[in-house]
């Protein structure tokens, strides 16, 4: 099943560190904050890494639909393979400079969560997953499976 999405995850992840230099760019500088309403605020890093990911998806994929948080007329219903993204999730704590904020981008086939890479560019942490089979850790140059503990009793 692995190989079966391999393209995929190379992309997103990809994608996400492609995004995540874009964000990084922003963040070192004295950005502008507008408002999204009840959503929360936006910076011109939102919608920049949005750019990059959307664009490459729709370049890699191009039959697949893309939902991005950061264009309203995608928000729409769509059949078969969708991917969804945030490409900065945590913009709060992005504006409050506190290094906690990652991209975070997934595919559902229908309907089905199927796959997903979240990236956090401060540390450089790539978390990468296929629904019900596997996920790995990327940091320093060193990749890791993760594993769900079997542990069931919380006071343990």
């Amino acid at each position: 099943m692995v190989s079966d999405y391999q393209h995929e995850l190379e992309t997103a992840g990809r994608l996400a560190r492609d995004a995540a230099e874009v964000i990084l760019k922003v963040y070192a500088t004295d950005f502008s904050i507008a408002s999204k309403g009840k959503a929360g605020p936006v910076t011109e890093a939102d919608l920049q890494a949005s750019h990059v990911i959307v664009e490459g998806l729709r370049k890699a994929f191009p039959g697949d639909a893309v939902v991005s948080e950061e264009d309203a007329a995608s928000h729409v219903r769509h059949e078969g393979r969708v991917w969804y993204v945030d490409p900065l999730d945590g913009t709060k704590e992005f504006v409050s400079r506190n290094d906690e904020f990652s991209v975070m981008i997934g595919l559902a086939i229908g309907g089905q969560a199927t796959l997903g890479v979240v990236y956090r560019p401060v540390t450089g942490s790539l978390y990468t997953g296929i629904a019900n089979h596997e996920a790995w850790l990327e940091e320093d140059g060193r990749r890791r499976r993760l594993a769900v503990s079997s542990t069931t009793d919380l006071r343990a």
